[in-house]
């Protein structure tokens, strides 16, 4: 078997969370990134007429 936690602990990057301290902060990025863009959209969507955001959402996907 292989201790894949251990290599990335210790193999990668020289140090116990080296490199789960770059994947949390790319995680919390794109959260804040994900959440800014949803809400942005929802204000969007929200000034619009209903059915231009029936049309929207399907442009879009």
């Amino acid at each position: 078997m292989v201790d894949y936690y251990g290599c990335f602990g210790t193999g990668m990057i020289g140090g116990g969370f080296g490199f789960m301290w770059l994947l949390w902060i790319l995680v919390i990025v794109a959260l804040v990134v994900f959440i800014i863009w949803m809400l942005q959209r929802m204000k969007l969507e929200n000034d619009e007429r209903p059915n231009r955001r029936e049309n929207n959402r399907t442009h879009r996907k």
